[in-house]
């Protein structure tokens, strides 16, 4: 039988593609800012751009009770964990494989990003948020995304976004 941890926490081979760190201790952290810097609400309904193995849906899990989740990722494994192991437990969390080419994620991918249509209706979440997602992103495909949030996000929602960004002001301030 399978301890809660393990429900909850993907193999090492899908965790392992959203970088280092400890899975869920990371996944507390951003549900923390979520909260406390983008004013999320339990009775939101939430958009993970590049929601990998549930390492942000985890955590929200206990708090969007009266809220929706839909999280979206180019892994298909990934989208087939979260399938098996968190919507059966959490019927308000639901996950979708997007066919989109990435090189290095999905070599198969049959979707351009700059030509990816969220597949949701315009302003249908409160809350969208990519962690990181526009790290491995090309401009012209990071401005498409942009449009499609706006598309998708509320009148007053919030949309919370990470990335890594290697300039010369962020050199100098690691020097």
């Amino acid at each position: 039988m399978e301890t809660e941890k393990e429900l909850t926490t993907p193999p090492i081979d899908l965790s392992n593609k959203v970088g280092n760190g400890d899975f869920n201790a990371t996944g507390q952290e951003f549900k923390r800012y979520f909260i406390e810097l983008g004013r999320l609400q339990p009775s939101a309904t939430v958009l993970d751009v590049g929601c990998g193995a549930g390492r942000m849906a985890m955590p929200l899990s206990d708090y969007l009770t009266l809220g929706r989740y839909f999280g979206i990722d180019i892994i298909e494994p990934s989208i087939e964990w979260c399938q098996t192991k968190i919507t059966p437990t959490y019927n308000n969390f639901a996950f979708q494989h997007s066919n989109i080419f990435n090189r290095f994620y999905n070599p198969n991918g049959t979707i351009l990003a700059k030509d990816y249509v969220f597949p949701f209706e315009g302003e249908s979440f409160d809350f969208v948020f990519l962690t990181s997602v526009f790290t491995h992103m090309l401009p012209e495909d990071l401005e498409h995304y942009l449009s499609e949030i706006s598309r998708v996000l509320k009148k007053g929602g919030v949309c919370f976004i990470t990335y890594f960004l290697l300039n010369n002001e962020s050199v100098e301030l690691i020097n």
